[in-house]
This record gives structure tokens, sequence and C-alpha cells, in this order.
């Protein structure tokens, strides 16, 4: 069953195949111009919205149907690219722009004993992308 994706990513959860994350924090924020006033505190003044940001955590486990190695390096590509694409979590679009995927964090938890990757993790974090309007 697919759970989302994000572009080539897919996230599903099979009897062949696990590909599923945690931890996700979604963080939206505001821009504020501080106005300096003699003898009063400062004034804010709203000037726009920032880009949304998704992080998340991704674990990846040979024995569940995936080679960790080769999706940890699917997804540096897709990062070093700056591929945009849309964040689906179920039936829902995240955010009303496409994402880039700005950082991916690997740790390598368990290796074989020949050096091959069992398990790794991967933080992910997702920036909206906002297009030029070229």
């Amino acid at each position: 069953m697919v759970i989302g994706a994000f572009g080539s990513l897919v996230f599903e959860v099979s009897s062949q195949k696990v590909i599923t994350f945690d931890n996700y924090k979604r963080t939206t924020k505001a821009k504020y111009a501080s106005h300096e006033i003699i003898g009063r505190p400062p004034v804010l003044e709203f000037t726009s919205r920032e880009l949304e940001e998704i992080t998340l955590t991704i674990t990846l486990i040979s024995c569940l149907g995936v080679t960790p190695e080769e999706e940890a390096l699917k997804l540096r590509d897709i990062c070093q690219r700056g591929e945009p694409n849309f964040l689906i979590i179920g039936n829902t679009v995240y955010g009303e722009n496409e994402f880039v995927i700005t950082d991916v964090s690997e740790s390598v938890l368990h290796w074989t004993g020949g050096g091959n990757v069992l398990t790794n993790k991967l933080d992910v974090t997702f920036k909206e992308y906002v297009p030029t309007g070229d």
C-alpha cells in the first residue's frame, strides 16, 4: 500500500517492501519588520510569510525489501539536483507549492561483515519551492 510520495521516492508498506517515515515536523513562520520608536517598545509590521519547511526521518532496513544505500543515494541525488516535487502523504498534497529537499543527513545504524549497510536512518528536510513566475 502506498502511503505517499515525493517524486520518484515512494513511501509504501507491502509484503515485499517497507519505506516509511516518522518524526514528521512542519514549520510555518511569518516575517516581521521591527520599527524602533523612541521611548516605546518596537512596533512589529507583518511583511510576508516564510517558506514552509517539513522534516521527517526515514529508516531503511535491508530485510524489509530495500537497499538502504540505493535509497539514500536516490534522496541525495534529488537534493543535489534541486528537483521540486509535490509532497503527498495519504490523499493530501502538502503546502501551496512544490517542495525541494534542502538537506539529507544519514546515520548508518548497522553494517554487514562485508561493509554493506543493513540499516540507515535519514533525516530529510523539505523546503517550499515558489516558482519565479518567468
